[in-house]
């Protein structure tokens, strides 16, 4: 599903790895994208670009990676050693096939900016609660250790019985984060047993996995529907045939899903079988997919309507991380003020119960 780790390491400088980030990378693609709009060729733009990169070892690496440019290597290759995102070759890949590798350039620096600028968000949003965890953190710890055994020397000073809800929220206090250590201790050891199963699985079967997962089936299905719609429309519009295109995402290295996916669309194909019914079979697109591939084979303007679709997917999936954004907040705060009323209630009782019992 992605959705996506960057950072490989360029060959020769494993050790010693050149920090591309997410910025980087996105503004170096726009400036290359539109350079070459207005005419420069890739490696006079890529020549120029890296004047302005001031990082001693990125610089190195990137110049290193781009003179295998100037020696006939593809530049999807090049940006694969110098740990370029994945997502971004493999679009690189597809534009060295149609062509329109500037308007390609452009669209994926845009995406690595927007990505940048939504992990930033997602980390403003969580830093207040981080810090407020920390003090409720604090704020265990000294009651746990210090405040409640006092309690208890009064409560036992006090002839008295505790009451159910004073005993459950003593649990809570004194026993609740064992439980919640042993239940950590209990899902890392899961994870341990299930990664040898995880690696035996083929992409596809991955894939299913994923699908199971309510708020990741959501997000894989737009991107998916995105990528695979937009990919189609670019080839298309080249000249290329839906039998070229099946074979070119067979051949390319970075997606496996892809990969496979697209060997079930060549042995369908060859079988007769229409490829609006194909995709209408497989689960990992949106339903008005197949109907958007019909109607446009139907009027000949399936390229067309396959870009709109693309972007119109792309929108939705943008606003559906939004909304995932603006949940997180609001469900740790709910969380952490949950905490504070079991504390507060944890040293409350106790002296309602002394003071009834007085």
């Amino acid at each position: 599903m992605d959705l996506f780790p960057i950072s490989n390491m360029l060959v020769g400088f494993r050790k010693n790895k050149p920090n591309f980030s997410l910025v980087a990378q996105g503004t170096f693609f726009v400036r290359l994208g539109e350079m070459l709009q207005r005419g420069f060729t890739m490696v006079e733009s890529i020549d120029f670009l890296l004047l302005s990169i001031d990082q001693p070892p990125l610089n190195k690496a990137l110049r290193v990676g781009f003179e295998r440019l100037k020696n006939g290597d593809r530049l999807h290759d090049v940006l694969k050693e110098v740990g370029c995102h994945p997502t971004v070759c493999t679009l690189i890949y597809f534009a060295e096939q149609h062509g329109k590798m500037a308007d390609v350039l452009k669209e994926a620096g845009q995406w690595l900016l927007k990505r940048n600028e939504e992990q930033q968000k997602l980390k403003r949003l969580l830093q207040y609660p981080i810090l407020l965890c920390m003090f409720v953190g604090l704020l265990f710890v000294i009651l746990r250790w210090f405040l409640y055994p006092q309690l208890e020397y009064l409560h036992g000073s006090f002839s008295y019985s505790t009451s159910s809800l004073n005993s459950f929220l003593s649990f809570l206090l004194y026993d609740g984060p064992v439980v919640v250590f042993i239940a950590s201790l209990l899902i890392l050891g899961l994870a341990v047993i299930f990664l040898p199963y995880w690696k035996t699985q083929t992409p596809l079967q991955k894939v299913e996995i994923y699908r199971r997962l309510p708020i990741v089936r959501t997000y894989f299905t737009l991107y998916h529907t995105h990528f695979f719609s937009r990919q189609l429309s670019f080839l298309l519009a080249s000249g290329f045939s839906i039998m070229d295109i099946i074979r070119l995402f067979e051949k390319q290295p970075f997606k496996p899903f892809y990969k496979e996916m697209a060997s079930y669309f060549h042995e369908q194909l060859m079988k007769g079988r229409e490829f609006s019914t194909i995709v209408e079979d497989l689960p990992y697109f949106k339903k008005e997919l197949s109907i958007i591939i019909r109607h446009g084979e139907w009027n000949g303007k399936l390229e067309y309507e396959l870009d709109y679709y693309s972007r119109q997917c792309l929108e939705e999936l943008e606003r559906y991380i939004k909304q995932l954004i603006q949940w997180v907040q609001p469900v740790v705060f709910i969380f952490i003020g949950m905490v504070i009323i079991i504390l507060y209630l944890s040293v409350m009782f106790p002296l309602y119960d002394m003071i009834n019992n007085i």
